[in-house]
């Protein structure tokens, strides 16, 4: 299945990491920086294979509440799981290059709550028009039944 533009980027940002991290693995124990690396390479993983999957389903399935929510477990799983390897480095993540690939990150999430939002607001109106239809579906049940009712009246 091919790639989009943000799994490749993303990707890409987690694999540069390796590389820019030549300067920061002087300054810091290269036992912490090889696990750390060893658990980003895992995470990406996982973040990929969750893509992968949400990404398999049918365009009848796309945007489904359903399929919104399995979005949104996998958007929070990995928050969390992000956030565990944040906090157990700690010391690795103020020092460049780890810093730029933090701030990309979660300027990343906050696009991706954009998303979420939108789409929360558009289940809302959905529910705003099912009320409406609704009304308008009684409207017309009420104007039918006094409508046949005097026609019944006139020909009886």
């Amino acid at each position: 299945m091919p790639a989009t533009e943000y799994q490749r980027s993303f990707g890409r940002t987690l694999l540069n990491l390796r590389r820019d991290s030549v300067h920061s693995v002087a300054e810091s124990s290269t036992t912490e920086s090889t696990q750390m690396e060893a658990e980003l390479e895992s995470f990406q993983r996982k973040v990929a294979e969750r893509f992968v999957d949400l990404n398999a389903s049918s365009s009848e399935d796309l945007l489904s509440l359903e399929w919104v929510g399995k979005l949104l477990d996998a958007f929070l799983s990995c928050q969390e799981e992000f956030r565990v390897i944040v906090s157990n480095h700690r010391a690795l993540v103020t020092k460049p290059p780890m810093d730029r690939l933090i701030a990309e990150y979660f300027d990343r999430s906050v696009k991706a709550l954009d998303v979420c939002n939108a789409i929360r607001d558009g289940v809302e109106r959905i529910r705003q028009w099912q009320k409406l239809i609704e009304i308008v579906k009684q409207n017309n049940e009420f104007y039918f039944q006094n409508t046949t009712t005097k026609i019944k009246q006139r020909f009886a």
